[in-house]
C-alpha cells in the first residue's frame, strides 16, 4: 500500500479538512515503528512523492485504521475515536505478529539456525 492509497481510503471513512501532508507525517511515524519491528533502517522520506508503506499486504490495513483513529482524535471526536484506536489496536497487533511469523529466523531441530 501507498501512502497515497492509505490517505484516499481513509478519507472516504472518515471525510477530513486535515492536510495530506499531516496525514503523511502521521504515516511516517507508524512506520517508524514498524522499521523497529523489522529492524530495518526507515527509507528517506520523500513527500510529496508517493511511496510504499514498510508494512505489505495483508496487513497493510493496519494504516487506514491508523489514519482513522488520528483523524477522530484531530477532530475531537472522541467516542470514534475510542473505536478506530481499538480497530487499529487489533490491526496493529494482528500486522507485527504476521510479520515476526512470516520472518522468523529458521532454525533446525536443536535450536541452531538452519543454512542452506
Amino acid at each position: 500500500m501507498t501512502a497515497r492509497n492509505a490517505i484516499a481510503e481513509a478519507d472516504k471513512i472518515r471525510p477530513n479538512a486535515i492536510g495530506e501532508e499531516v496525514k503523511a507525517g502521521w504515516l511516517r511515524d507508524l512506520d517508524g515503528e514498524y522499521a523497529e519491528v523489522m529492524q530495518i533502517s526507515l527509507p528517506e522520506d520523500h513527500w510529496p512523492e508517493d511511496q510504499d508503506l514498510l508494512m505489505p499486504e495483508p496487513a497493510a490495513r493496519v494504516y487506514v485504521y491508523w489514519l482513522c483513529a488520528m483523524i477522530d482524535w484531530s477532530q475531537q471526536d472522541m467516542e470514534q475515536y475510542q473505536i478506530d484506536q481499538a480497530m487499529y489496536e487489533s490491526a496493529d497487533a494482528q500486522a507485527r505478529a504476521w510479520w515476526r511469523r512470516m520472518h522468523r529466523p529458521r532454525v533446525n531441530m536443536d535450536g541452531s539456525r538452519w543454512h542452506p
